[in-house]
């Protein structure tokens, strides 16, 4: 269930077929309480019969749904990194327009409820955004050290396949700016505060 490399899922499986045992890349999405709440959703990547075998445990760890790609076990990994990218970028977006608003003299509040009821109805952006509208950073859900881990390895993947990611780049960046000025535990939502206007 861990976010790791692509490659890194395919050594794991090598030495599990190895040894007679069975792997299976299964990553989730879901911060702890869409967990809770049964609301998580697995991304699954492996044989096909040990997948069959393993959703319904998923399901019954909290999964509102699992999500099937195939025999390559490095997919769900691939995918993963692909939906962490994204959430993070949908973070700095957040922060930046909520920035923009504030300091065009916008009610950024009334502002954030008219998208989430209209162009971004989705978890991602009513959990991001609550956050960082409320600057909510503490306790963190995930961690900016996590976050960075996880744009690390964006990065690495990228340059593994020759894909420009010039985005995940920037977000590398902001975050080791927060962990260089002691910020690592805070929750990764804090990634846009790195352009925030001071004073």
């Amino acid at each position: 269930m861990s976010t790791i490399l692509p490659k890194t899922a395919a050594y794991l499986s090598a030495l599990h077929e190895k040894h007679g045992s069975h792997y299976l890349a299964s990553p989730i999405f879901g911060r702890p309480e869409a967990v809770a709440a049964r609301k998580a959703n697995f991304v699954i990547s492996g044989k096909e019969d040990i997948r069959n075998k393993i959703e319904p445990l998923l399901k019954n760890a909290g999964g509102a749904a699992v999500w099937h790609f195939g025999d390559n076990i490095t997919a769900a990994n691939t995918v993963k990194l692909c939906g962490n990218f994204l959430i993070a970028g949908a973070m700095e977006a957040i922060g930046e327009s909520i920035y923009l608003a504030n300091e065009s003299g916008v009610d950024a509040q009334k502002m954030w409820a008219m998208f989430l009821q209209t162009l971004f109805n989705a978890p991602v952006y009513h959990n991001y955004g609550s956050v960082i509208l409320q600057e909510k950073y503490d306790p963190a859900a995930f961690t900016v050290k996590l976050g960075l881990k996880d744009m690390n390895l964006v990065l690495a993947q990228a340059g593994a396949v020759k894909q420009p990611m010039p985005l995940a780049k920037l977000l590398q960046s902001n975050m080791q700016q927060l962990v260089d000025t002691g910020q690592d535990q805070t929750d990764w939502a804090a990634v846009s505060t790195v352009v925030k206007k001071k004073g």
